[in-house]
């Protein structure tokens, strides 16, 4: 017999494992449909640029906080509920999953209509998550799993004005200190400051080196490390909110003190060695920190202000009851209500017909609403030579004007990292009007196509100067509706006395250098130069038309979307719904009350003393904490009563409580451990 049973207790972790795995990716199949170009992109980023590698992390580190839920979620799922016999309050997680699926799909189209679509797309995200948690499962489920669900949002990429904020402030103050370490130490370095970030001036032979604290030494990138990381530690760490919120003040002097240190180890080691070495411990003291950094702050927590991390499932101690609720194979204990075994997945086949459904409507929105977060040329950019006549096909030539090919400018590719740079001039037929000059940059990644305003303004804020320029206008334009181009004008007056207006968009574009044909990211600027103070209407103008002639030369690659169709009727689904969510709950409400009402009436009547005698000590001690746990309830009715209740009489008057809709079953998490209480509804 015992041979008989091993393989059934081998396969079941199987099972249990399979159908786990499939349910997660029905749920996450159809945020992958939805989202999946723009999750490309982004990590994509997060390879190829330092700013955003700690992108990287996020999915690794909202799985892990997910999987250390998965009992709380399968406890969750496995508790049988009464469901209500309305059909309204039935559905009303399905309808509010619905609503939030809608927001996050109209969220998404708005950002495609605006000059930042990925912050909005990958902003919209949790909305859909969450969204497809309430269809799938229920409001219980979503707020075990809400934690992960919102750790997504540390995809959207750190705003650049904000990092040269953080840095210009972070740089200043830890060049000083290295500089006060160093002089301690006698190596013989200069401070210099006049002009660009603070730097560091190594006094060697026969030439000095200088050591610039810019955007990527400043500690920006770790200090974003460790946000992230220190927000993980909060989310799976067992204290008090207030002992997990010093987690980030307890982290942030560490991190700051190792950066410290790194600057002063590598100008150290410049002095000492050489400054090939110091170079090579440059590329790599930034992992080496974020790991150290990471480590003490762990190490710290737990014994400076005794925050459990880790906590082996074993330590946790029985109640009394635990053992003998065990033998008689009961889930959950029925004293403390602690979870004994571990519980099966158990999904109904109205969860799978929904996936089913959800992955097929998802498939039918990304097919039908097409709205890019950069559109794709179908015309490729052509560099196989510096000459004039070999590049001027770019761009389109525009009626009054006459297109010229200046020059490329090989010097800016290098020190931007961009692939090309090339500067044309569109020369007026009537000498009234002004040149303008358009130019098209070419990059393996957006972070090396940043935008004028980060250069003009963002840069100089951070190094405590006053921007280079006065901004006199600063809005979005369409060029396109299908798919939508949304272009940044920006206008300024320069302290030379001119005023500059600049009309520049982001699209996608195959890239023929010669040898590959790669697709590239290309930012198109339109720029006028004039000595008025003021913008001439007529200026403007001129550009946005050239702008809508230049991005439809380019021919956008067309889907078959009922943009024009779809999104007024995502609209008016979304207001319907949400108006119909309104009047769901208020019927819901209405109809729980009522049912309420007459339950407790009937029970009233037909109850006996010992049972209205519980259900007033639940009244108290729900006044005291929302979920009690069975034996609370039985030490609170037989303290100072002549009549004794044991446990199974107790659960039992609990169970036809539950039935009358008086109380209900919840599965609650108390440090750690999951738990089986009780709810009142009075």
């Amino acid at each position: 017999m015992e041979g008989s049973k091993s393989p059934e207790r081998f396969t079941m972790p199987i099972k249990e494992s399979f159908k786990g795995l499939s349910i997660l990716i029905l749920a996450v199949l159809p945020a992958l449909i939805i989202y999946g170009e723009d999750l490309k992109i982004i990590f994509y980023e997060a390879l190829k640029t330092e700013a955003l590698t700690h992108i990287l992390l996020i999915p690794v580190l909202a799985a892990i906080m997910l999987y250390m839920k998965r009992d709380a979620i399968k406890s969750i799922l496995s508790v049988k509920t009464r469901r209500s016999k309305n059909p309204i309050a039935k559905h009303s997680d399905t309808i509010a999953g619905l609503i939030l699926c809608l927001t996050a799909l109209l969220t998404y189209w708005y950002g495609s209509h605006t000059s930042y679509p990925m912050e909005y797309h990958i902003f919209s995200i949790p909305i859909f998550l969450a969204g497809t948690t309430l269809i799938l499962s229920n409001s219980k489920v979503l707020r075990v799993a809400l934690p992960p669900i919102l750790f997504f949002l540390f995809l959207i990429p750190p705003p650049i004005d904000l990092l040269y904020a953080l840095s210009g402030v972070t740089a200043n103050l830890k060049t000083q200190a290295s500089y006060t370490i160093l002089r301690a130490l006698n190596v013989p370095v200069t401070p210099l400051q006049s002009y660009g970030p603070p730097t560091l001036q190594l006094e060697t032979k026969p030439n000095p080196t200088s050591f610039t604290i810019d955007l990527p030494c400043s500690g920006v990138y770790s200090l974003v490390a460790f946000i992230i990381f220190s927000a993980f530690l909060a989310v799976i760490s067992k204290a008090p909110a207030k002992k997990r919120c010093a987690i980030f003040l307890l982290g942030l002097p560490i991190f700051e003190a190792l950066n410290t240190i790194r600057i002063t180890a590598i100008v150290y080691i410049a002095y000492h060695l050489n400054e090939e070495t110091a170079l090579l411990f440059h590329s790599t003291a930034g992992i080496i920190l974020v790991f150290v950094g990471m480590t003490l702050t762990l190490l710290i927590s737990e014994k400076a202000l005794g925050i459990k991390i880790l906590q082996s499932e074993g330590k946790a101690e029985n109640c009394p009851t635990c053992n003998e609720s065990l033998k008689r194979r009961k889930r959950f204990c029925l004293a403390c209500g602690r979870l004994l075994q571990k519980p099966r997945l158990r999904i109904s086949q109205e969860a799978w017909a929904k996936a089913i459904l959800l992955i097929i409507g998802c498939l039918i929105v990304a097919t039908t609403l097409k709205a890019p977060t950069f559109a794709i040329a179908k015309n490729s950019i052509e560099i196989l030579s510096t000459e004039p006549e070999q590049v001027t096909g770019t761009l389109p030539e525009i009626e009054g004007y006459r297109l010229k090919f200046l020059y490329r400018d090989t010097s800016y590719e290098r020190l931007a990292k961009q692939d090309a740079a090339l500067v044309y001039a569109y020369y007026p037929e009537n000498r009234s009007k002004p040149v303008m000059y358009a130019s098209i940059n070419v990059a393996d990644t957006l972070s090396n196509l940043h935008s004028w305003e980060v250069c003009l303004i963002s840069l100089q804020i951070s190094r405590g100067r006053y921007p280079l320029v006065e901004v006199l206008s600063s809005k979005d334009v369409r060029l396109t509706d299908e798919p939508p181009i949304v272009a940044r004008y920006l206008a300024f007056r320069s302290p030379r006395n001119y005023t500059q207006i600049i009309l520049y968009w982001f699209e996608r574009a195959p890239f023929n250098n010669g040898i590959t044909v790669e697709q590239k990211y290309v930012r198109i600027n339109l720029i006028i130069l004039t000595q008025k103070p003021e913008v001439p209407k007529e200026f403007e103008e001129d550009l946005i038309s050239t702008g809508k002639a230049i991005a439809s030369y380019w021919e956008p690659i067309k889907g078959k979307a009922l943009i024009s169709l779809g999104i007024p009727a995502l609209q008016a689904t979304l207001a319907l719904s949400a108006f119909s969510f309104v009047l769901i709950n208020i019927a819901k409400h209405t109809y729980e009350t009522k049912r309420l009402e007459r339950n407790l009436r009937l029970f009233l009547n037909l109850a006996t003393k010992r049972e209205k005698k519980i259900l007033n000590v639940l009244k108290e001690l729900s006044e005291e904490k929302k979920r009690l746990e069975t034996q609370d309830i039985l030490k609170a009715f037989n303290q100072g009563s002549e009549e004794k209740l044991n446990l199974e009489e107790l659960t039992k008057i609990l169970e036809d409580l539950e039935k009358h809709g008086l109380i209900e079953k919840d599965i609650t998490i108390i440090d750690d451990t999951i738990k089986q209480v009780w709810k009142t509804k009075i």
